[in-house]
């Protein structure tokens, strides 16, 4: 009977050979058959970094839970469907070329990574769902405020940030959309005190306005009138006034060449308390022939507590570039509140 010895560990010496003594067949046997019965059961113990990627057969196909993944500092690549669950890939640069398709984020995140901005990546089918994506960059696009577009080549593209109070506007079938004020009111100026006059107030050539005027009278007569560029010649006019003290009585005036537009019940003298009007104003007539300046208004003030409605239009007869205009014929006391919006164009 041959005894055979099972080796768990490496081999230890089975007999020392001491100088000045005979050695043994036996003992030799010994000592080889510790290191041959140990290297046909297989080697159980690799020095630490003496495997090398070439040492691997690449028909080993060594499953994942054996391999470390939790830190991996080189190119990867992936052929065939993968899937990543509970796993973080973060801080991975730049992808550069290649299609992702089908991508599935199920709660996952994609943070502080750059996507597409060379145009050489195509993500396709991507399900996010319930997930987050953190400080991308898609198309090159890092500004606050920017939209993004599909422009005519199909590929993604950033709108510039329009200014404060435009809207976004349509431009139809394959064209790219547009900031603008799209025909909206947008606030331009409010204007607000105490005298006989408001002052000039700021408005350009080829625009339209809404202006509303407020006066706070007390008990002052006031003869409420417009003018533009503080100019008081070459006005022509017209108003209808409303009383409604007695039976609803209507009264008409006007002017061909007057040194403003008067915007008020041009028969009553009473004092008043209240004046509210909405002016219309547009400046895109520029010849002398046309006028350079057109106004439609409608409000109504108060005398000794009746009103009185008044309605009118008029224009400056005159080639002029309309840069202001003011309203005057009001009292020392009478407070004022202009507020002027701009008609998108």
């Amino acid at each position: 009977m041959v005894t055979v010895q099972a080796w768990a560990a490496p081999p230890s010496r089975q007999t020392t050979y001491v100088s000045g003594t005979t050695i043994r067949s036996a003992d030799v046997t010994g000592n080889e058959d510790a290191i041959f019965n140990y290297l046909q059961a297989g080697v159980d113990t690799i020095a630490d970094g003496s495997v090398v990627n070439a040492d691997i057969n690449a028909s080993a196909s060594i499953d994942e839970t054996k391999v470390n993944l939790g830190t991996v500092t080189q190119a990867i690549t992936f052929t065939g469907n993968n899937t990543f669950a509970g796993t973080t890939i973060a801080s991975v640069g730049t992808v550069t070329t290649g299609v992702l398709t089908a991508i599935d984020i199920n709660g996952g995140s994609i943070d502080g990574s750059v996507i597409g901005q060379n145009a050489q990546v195509t993500i396709a089918d991507a399900d996010i769902n319930g997930g987050t994506v953190d400080g991308v960059q898609i198309a090159g696009a890092t500004a606050t405020g920017v939209i993004f577009v599909n422009d005519a080549s199909d590929a993604v593209a950033g709108l510039a940030q329009g200014t404060s109070g435009q809207a976004l506007l349509s431009g139809g079938a394959g064209a790219l959309p547009t900031w603008g004020s799209g025909g909206a009111l947008s606030l331009l100026s409010t204007t607000s005190g105490t005298g006989t006059s408001t002052g000039d107030i700021t408005i350009a050539e080829e625009k339209q306005y809404f202006v509303t005027v407020e006066i706070d009278v007390g008990a002052s007569n006031i003869t409420p009138s417009l003018q533009i560029n503080s100019l008081a010649n070459n006005y022509r006019w017209l108003v209808k006034g409303t009383d409604f003290v007695d039976s609803p009585t209507e009264t008409i005036a006007g002017e061909n060449s007057g040194s403003e537009i008067k915007m008020y019940h041009s028969t009553h003298s009473d004092a008043s308390s209240y004046y509210k009007v909405s002016i219309y104003i547009d400046t895109f007539s520029t010849t002398a022939a046309d006028g350079s300046f057109w106004v439609y208004f409608d409000g109504w003030h108060k005398f000794s507590g009746t009103p009185f409605a008044i309605k009118g239009h008029g224009l400056h007869q005159g080639d002029v570039t309309v840069s202001s205009f003011k309203i005057t014929g009001l009292a020392a006391n009478a407070t004022h509140s202009v507020r002027v919006y701009e008609y998108g164009q």
